[in-house]
This record gives structure tokens, sequence and C-alpha cells, in this order.
């Protein structure tokens, strides 16, 4: 059973606007295959990451933005490495 079922929550567990908006995202072009592109060009903070794809979706609000890419950094689990303070995420070429 899930404890989750009812209002504001799919079969799965997940709350139903987020993953609406996370949907949404990936229509527009922010993709997993995107954010490992990204990644492994070189290591990036989540606010570098959240930049590039601002600029390309501008009419994407921030918050859409950021509740996607933070699904696909759960996702494709990047390497990480702090550089003063920074946290850099980045994929190591295979």
């Amino acid at each position: 059973m899930n404890v989750h079922a009812g209002r504001g929550w799919d079969r799965w567990g997940f709350q139903t606007d987020t993953l609406k908006i996370a949907l949404s995202v990936v229509c527009l072009g922010i993709t997993e295959d995107a954010v490992r592109r990204y990644l492994m060009r070189k290591p990036m903070t989540t606010k570098d990451l959240l930049q590039k794809f601002k600029s390309k979706n501008a009419d994407i609000p921030k918050e859409k933005l950021v509740i996607s890419i933070g699904q696909i950094l759960k996702k494709i689990n990047p390497d990480k490495k702090k550089v003063n303070d920074k946290l850099y995420l980045f994929l190591k070429k295979s």
C-alpha cells in the first residue's frame, strides 16, 4: 500500500506537481544527455548548470529548472570535487 496515496501524489510516490514540472521541462530540452554533455566537457557548479539552461530557456521559471536539474543530477550521480569552498560536479570520460 502506498502511504502517499491521495491528493497530490501519484501511485509511485511522486508529487504530481513535481512530475508535471519535470516532464514539461524535459520536453523543452533539459535532458539527462544535455547535462551529461556539459559535465563531461568541464567541471561545473550547479549554479553554472542553471545559467546554461536558463540562457537557452528564458521563458521557463527558475523553480522548474532547479527541480529538473536536481532530479537529473540525482539520477546520474556525478563525481564531486570541492575547490575554494565551491562544489564542482563532473563526469569522467570513459
